[in-house]
């Protein structure tokens, strides 16, 4: 069976500036065959979403990808789980649950929410060229321990 993988014009562009230090927004248009003004109103969002940046020289606009954001984002990942944690074991407790009872129903949860996202892993593991099914395997497997460990804490 063969996974057909949708791709959007946005997709296109950022995968073009994963490549590029920085590009002339006029040459974007030209390699995604894009209209100029649909290439702006693409780099109008993604600049507000804080994805990508513009830089001028003269008059000539010029876009990068925010790579610190892009590492903020990732980072402020555990603060946000951690605080779900601290939810949880709040409900936890005010439906009476026995103590040594809430911390396998919370690992529960967890390994339950990731089976949710490990399709997408396994995607864009083969999509970054981990093209064996056991190295993904054994990457998620890596992944779910690391995030254990991490939400024990």
């Amino acid at each position: 069976m063969v996974e057909a993988i949708v791709t959007t014009g946005v997709d296109a562009l950022l995968d073009l500036l994963r490549t590029a230090d920085r590009i002339a927004m006029a040459d974007v248009a030209v390699k995604l065959r894009v209209p100029l003004d649909t290439i702006q109103s693409w780099v109008d969002f993604l600049v507000e979403e804080r994805i990508i940046g513009v830089e001028y020289k003269f008059t000539k606009p010029f876009i990068y990808l925010n790579r610190e954001t892009t590492v903020k984002k990732e980072t402020n990942l555990l603060p946000d789980l951690q605080e779900i944690k601290r939810a949880y074991l709040q409900r936890a407790r005010e439906k009476r649950i026995p103590a040594d009872q809430i911390a396998p129903l919370w690992d529960a949860h967890v390994r339950s929410e990731l089976t949710s996202v490990e399709q997408f892993f396994y995607d864009q593991a083969q999509k970054r060229g981990v093209a064996e099914t056991r190295e993904r395997k054994a990457l998620w497997d890596e992944y779910v321990r690391d995030v254990m460990v991490r939400l024990k804490g």
